[in-house]
């Protein structure tokens, strides 16, 4: 009987003892953008990193014309740089009925608030490790390391699926880590959509599990009347030696 009730009170504090803080807002991209009210700048903040090479953060997106957007959690794979799974606090499917004026507030901590159970059992489920000194850093170099970002430019095509791009251009790029010693390697490459920028190195972050860290990218696209759209990607990336 005595083991039976010890059961009954383990998995309660198994199942829910983990309890998630809301993480501060980061500042990735620099004030002279954050001046300029046309933006479209998501708003990030780092949730924390798993032994296995994921990183779970949450990110905002909102615009000028339509106001908050969406606010989302996702878990991310350094090792391969794609996403996991997701959950929406707010947008998506899960609309809830929030009080207008905090939404027109963008008064956030709402929605974190009103999802803490169902935050706290999707980042265990993952093993995520919160941690809450999450610097970040806006250096091109870690340790011995130095990351190398190379973008090539070309015109695009008149007309891309019914679109007419005219004179924009679609940019080719190169996400390399050299070592002296060890050599570089490739982190990633690829070609972004005709019309975005070129892409432009953020900063990154160093896993404090692991020997290894997530790069920060970000490109934007253009509008007339001024408003852009910025897009931020994440690139993982081991610092063993062993992997140059």
């Amino acid at each position: 009987m005595k083991k039976i009730i010890l059961i009954f009170f383990i998995i309660p504090l198994t199942i829910f003892g983990q309890k998630y803080q809301e993480p501060d807002f980061i500042n990735l991209l620099d004030d002279e953008y954050n001046e300029r009210e046309v933006l479209n700048i998501p708003e990030f903040s780092v949730i924390g990193w798993s032994k296995g090479g994921l990183f779970a953060y949450r990110i905002i997106y909102s615009g000028e014309e339509i106001g908050l957007d969406s606010d989302l959690i996702v878990v991310y794979n350094l090792k391969n740089d794609k996403v996991v799974d997701l959950i929406y606090l707010y947008g998506g499917e899960n609309d809830y009925n929030f009080d207008y004026e905090d939404i027109l507030n963008f008064n956030y901590n709402i929605f974190w608030r009103y999802n803490q159970r169902i935050i706290d059992k999707f980042l265990s489920d993952f093993n995520i490790i919160q941690n809450s000194s999450n610097k970040f850093y806006i250096n091109e170099y870690i340790d011995k390391y130095e990351i190398l970002l190379k973008n090539r430019s070309s015109m695009c095509e008149e007309t891309v699926n019914g679109w007419e791009y005219g004179e924009k251009y679609e940019h080719e790029y190169r996400l390399l880590v050299n070592n002296s010693k060890t050599g570089y390697k490739k982190v990633a490459n690829g070609l972004l959509d005709c019309g975005y920028s070129s892409m432009n190195f953020v900063g990154y972050f160093k896993s404090p599990i692991e020997n290894r860290m997530v790069i920060i990218l970000s490109s934007h696209m253009s509008f007339q009347g001024g408003d852009e759209n910025w897009r931020l990607h994440f690139f993982g990336c081991s610092l063993d030696p062993s992997t140059f």
